[in-house]
């Protein structure tokens, strides 16, 4: 993906581009760390600018979604994020764009780094299932 808002996709190892996305629509990734999904829909606000969204990440239980912007804020939203204007809790501290975001392979935390040279460790708090809260 890129700031132009595409998302290309090749055949390793022949290298050939693959057509349709369409193609791949069944095609289980190992991680989720491209920012522009269907499942992603709802993070991006109307008319935001395609750099926007630095980075993502979806929990291993697939049911939290970690965005990092430009600002930035880490945000949290449920996952899968499709509805127009979906919530999601908003947390500061980088001084700048987050570059990448990641969960930890237990889900118990965020780890965050920044174009300001840092890199932030959040806790991710699990709440029950009826919860609004995400983290």
């Amino acid at each position: 993906s890129c700031t132009a808002g595409e998302v290309l996709h090749w055949e390793v190892p022949s290298g050939r581009r693959v057509g349709k996305a369409g193609a791949l629509r069944d095609t289980l990734w190992h991680t989720h760390s491209v920012v522009f999904q269907f499942g992603l829909l709802g993070v991006w606000p109307r008319g935001a600018s395609p750099g926007l969204v630095t980075a993502v990440d979806i929990s291993n239980d697939g049911e939290v979604c970690a965005v990092g912007e430009d600002g930035g804020s880490l945000k949290l939203f449920r996952h899968p994020a499709t509805a127009d204007r979906q919530l999601y809790r908003e947390y500061f501290g980088h001084s700048s764009a987050i570059l990448q975001v990641r969960f930890t392979h237990d889900d118990r935390h965020v780890l965050t780094a920044g174009a300001d040279g840092a890199i932030f460790q959040w806790r991710h708090l699990r709440f029950g299932p009826d919860s609004d809260r995400l983290g």
